[in-house]
């Protein structure tokens, strides 16, 4: 599935790959204080901002597990001679916060769907967040017109008193809410030379008003931004509900070649901006690249590049210095899905050479169809190439007959798909080439089928189990099956193998099932109706399912009927393991 890069992007990339800690490690803990060297775990400072401020290149930060909850800044961090980086200990358990608590909600007075609670009007609330739907409530000028405005809010500083409107005028206590009250970034760098940024989450921070446009972020307050950086990675971050999500800006001549890649933004949204801006973004673009990422549920677009950074010349003509072939930037094996505007976008205002590449997106694009290759496309991209998948033109198109589990975005071709061997020279059309690593099974299933499709699925579990090896996937269709069974399955750290509900009905398994000794397996959105049976299994783990009758979220607030394990299973390598696809639980 991953091709390789051009020669001299493949040398800087294996060089960010190394990882290794060159020059000194600093720590951060929230458990820890300023006033220490920050040199060790027992001496970490308290806040990222001094451990930023302590780097020189060469140097590490590592945040240790908590939320820190502050704004970030740091000009002129790294060099090209050594990597800096900043990372999470653990990826995914070091959060950046840029909101608050929200208070406990009762009724308003006199109103049906407007809901109150006491809030400190010393902090000013620049934007609420209804987390579970993935909303960022926009801002009234009063409370009377909440109740003709769902998904608003409005903050009575003098009296104390915060009052929201609910998206769907349910009741505000079936929502979870927080408030941002820091109306800055995330984490800002300028001028960033070689840094690596890694494994963080960055949620809450908004904007109430238009940035500066020095700050080069186009208005925007953004959950994770680098201005004119040069070879810097930002790699297995998460942004939900900031201003905007993801962003680099490399308008400066000697900046570029920068690479955003396993990160995922959902739910970034703002009524702040002056150009075309998302999920992950990036302005001006330079030999930079967004590979492997997904962008879901954000104002505006998913994934997208807007402008091309030009050296001189008069903008909009297609010769402009800096417009050249080799400096094209690149979208690559990418998820996007549900965002307002379009899925992917890329406008530069000239004719650019900047591609998408192996990407998948069920909505709209505005992409020209020439700079698209080996992609799925829902609809609005005219003019692609045939080895590309565009939905809106495909007659009697079932897509659960054709691809793994459309429901749950996983577009990998089916053994009997009508994309098999179609495309130029006999290829198969879309993102993924068929390989028989997707396996079905169900209640009319037959087990002298071979399972590689929803229509020859096997039937028994029994015999599913037995066929799969090291990276395979099982989908389960909805269904009752018997249980009194052996699941004897044994995939590695690298290959686990993943069993998965397919589609949005139940997969209920009946009576006991022994795991026991079973090896490097994730259950996903499967109902256990009897015992389970786990005496010496090795990393087993459990998504979205629900055990003895007992729903099993993940702590991380998995949501039922959303991706799969990373890398390759479908998403395009676009989501960490226990990636949160809705708010935390």
């Amino acid at each position: 599935m991953m091709k390789t890069m051009r020669t001299t992007r493949g040398v800087i990339a294996l060089s960010l790959l190394a990882g290794a800690v060159c020059g000194a490690e600093y720590f951060v803990s929230p458990a820890g204080s300023d006033a220490r060297d920050g040199l060790s775990r027992e001496a970490a400072f308290a806040t990222v901002q001094k451990g930023v401020d302590a780097l020189a290149p060469g140097d590490t930060l590592t945040l240790l597990p908590g939320e820190y909850r502050e704004s970030v800044k740091r000009d002129g961090l790294g060099s090209l001679e050594a990597e800096t980086v900043i990372r999470a200990e653990t990826p995914g358990t070091a959060v950046l916060r840029g909101d608050e608590p929200a208070p406990a909600f009762e009724p308003a007075a006199g109103s049906r769907y407007v809901w109150v609670g006491v809030f400190d009007g010393a902090a000013e609330a620049v934007a609420v967040n209804e987390q579970d739907t993935l909303t960022v409530l926009r801002r009234a000028p009063n409370a009377a017109e909440l109740g003709f405005r769902p998904g608003t809010f409005y903050q009575d500083r003098a009296g104390g008193r915060l009052y929201v409107s609910p998206s769907d005028q349910a009741p505000a206590r079936t929502h979870r809410y927080t408030v941002s009250v820091r109306a800055t970034h995330g984490l800002y760098l300028s001028n960033a030379r070689r840094v690596r940024v890694e494994g963080l989450d960055v949620t809450g921070f908004q904007g109430k008003e238009l940035l500066t446009y020095h700050s080069g972020t186009l208005g925007g307050t953004w959950g994770l931004f680098l201005f004119n950086g040069k070879a810097c990675v930002i790699r297995g971050c998460r942004a939900w509900l900031n201003g905007w999500g993801i962003g680099l800006n490399s308008e400066r001549a000697a900046s570029g070649d920068n690479v955003i890649e396993r990160c995922l933004a959902r739910g970034n949204d703002s009524a702040f901006c002056s150009g075309d801006m998302g999920g992950l973004t990036v302005f001006k673009a330079r030999r930079d690249t967004i590979r492997e990422s997904a962008a879901f549920l954000n104002g505006m677009y998913g994934v997208n590049i807007y402008g091309t950074g030009t050296d001189g010349g008069t903008y909009g003509d297609a010769d402009v210095p800096g417009n050249e072939p080799e400096n094209k930037s690149r979208l690559i094996d990418c998820l996007a899905w549900g965002n307002q505007s379009a899925d992917f976008k890329i406008k530069t205002g000239v004719a650019y050479h900047h591609t998408v590449e192996r990407c998948a997106g069920p909505g709209l694009w505005s992409v020209r169809g020439s700079n698209v290759t080996g992609s799925l496309i829902g609809r609005g991209t005219g003019g692609a190439g045939a080895d590309s998948i565009v939905l809106e033109k495909e007659e009697g198109l079932d897509p659960e007959a054709e691809f793994a589990d459309p429901a749950n975005l996983d577009f990998r071709l089916q053994a009997t798909s009508r994309f098999r061997g179609t495309g130029p020279g006999g290829t198969d059309r879309g993102p993924f080439v068929f390989e028989p690593a997707v396996y079905y099974v169900g209640p009319a299933g037959d087990d002298a089928a071979d399972g590689q499709s929803a229509g020859r699925a096997w039937k028994t579990l029994a015999r599913a189990a037995g066929a799969l090896k090291p990276g395979d996937t099982l989908y389960v269709l909805p269904g009752e099956y018997e249980g009194a069974l052996r699941l004897a399955l044994a995939g590695t750290a690298e290959k686990p193998i993943t069993v998965r509900g397919r589609g949005t009905e139940p997969a209920v398994i009946r009576g006991a099932v022994s795991l026991g000794g079973i090896r490097h397996t994730v259950f996903e959105r499967l109902a256990f109706e009897g015992a389970l049976e786990q005496d010496g299994a090795t990393g087993l783990a459990f998504r979205a399912c629900t055990l003895n009758g007992t729903p099993n979220p993940p702590a991380a607030g998995w949501a039922p009927g959303a991706f799969g394990r990373w890398p390759g299973d479908g998403l395009l390598g676009a989501l960490p393991p226990d990636t949160p696809l809705r708010a935390e639980a």
